[in-house]
């Protein structure tokens, strides 16, 4: 009987160790979340200037032009981004089935 006891208790801790390692690899995820979020900011805001120049210095139709073509750029940068992160997260959650496996 007291082996019985051990090995639940060896299950446990075993357990509870894996469930310490899982959030190390989520907060990767955020912490890569977070740096893609603010590079996407700073871009944005580079983009913004350079719009608000570009209106003071050339005329209407080429800022347009030019918004358009920002516009379009972004979201497939958006969109590129995201599919990054799905992809992170999948990896990320198929690593840890496995290493749960084992």
């Amino acid at each position: 009987m007291p082996l019985q006891c051990n090995k639940e208790q060896q299950t446990i801790f075993s357990n509870s160790s894996m469930t310490n390692s899982e959030p190390e690899k989520t907060n990767l995820v955020v912490v890569v979340e977070v740096v893609v979020l603010l590079l996407l900011a700073m871009l944005v805001t580079v983009l913004v200037v350079v719009i608000v120049v570009l209106a003071a210095v050339v005329r209407v139709v080429v800022v347009v032009v030019v918004v358009v073509v920002v516009v379009v750029v972004v979201v497939v940068v958006v969109v590129v981004v995201v599919v990054v992160v799905v992809v992170v997260v999948v990896v990320v959650v198929v690593f840890l089935g496995e290493v749960a496996k084992e």
